[in-house]
C-alpha cells in the first residue's frame, strides 16, 4: 500500500522519521512510499535534510543494530595501573 499520493508532496516529518530515525536508504524510502527516488531526493532538498555519504551509507546498511564495536577494559592489573599512572 503507498503512503504517496500522486501530486501530493512527501511530509518533512515522515521523511526525517523514514531516513533519520528508521535509516532506511532513499531507495527504501521510494519503494516504501510507491514514489520514485528522484521525489524523495527533491523533498529532502526542499526540507534541508542533508543526505548520507557513501561510508555512513553503507555503514548503516551493514550495521543496522548500531555501532557493533566496544572497547574492552583492561584485563591485566599491571596495564589498569599503567594506565592509571600515565593516562591512554
Amino acid at each position: 500500500m503507498a503512503l504517496f499520493q500522486r501530486g501530493q508532496p512527501i511530509s518533512k516529518e515522515q521523511l526525517e522519521r523514514l531516513y533519520l530515525h528508521e535509516y532506511l536508504s532513499l531507495a527504501e524510502i521510494a519503494t516504501k512510499l510507491g514514489c520514485s527516488v528522484n521525489k524523495v531526493v527533491y523533498w529532502m532538498e526542499r526540507y534541508g535534510i542533508s543526505r548520507r555519504c557513501r561510508d555512513e551509507a553503507n555503514y548503516v546498511k551493514h550495521n543496522p543494530q548500531g555501532d557493533p564495536f566496544t572497547i574492552k577494559e583492561p584485563e591485566s592489573e599491571w596495564y589498569k595501573s599503567a594506565l592509571d599512572k600515565f593516562g591512554s
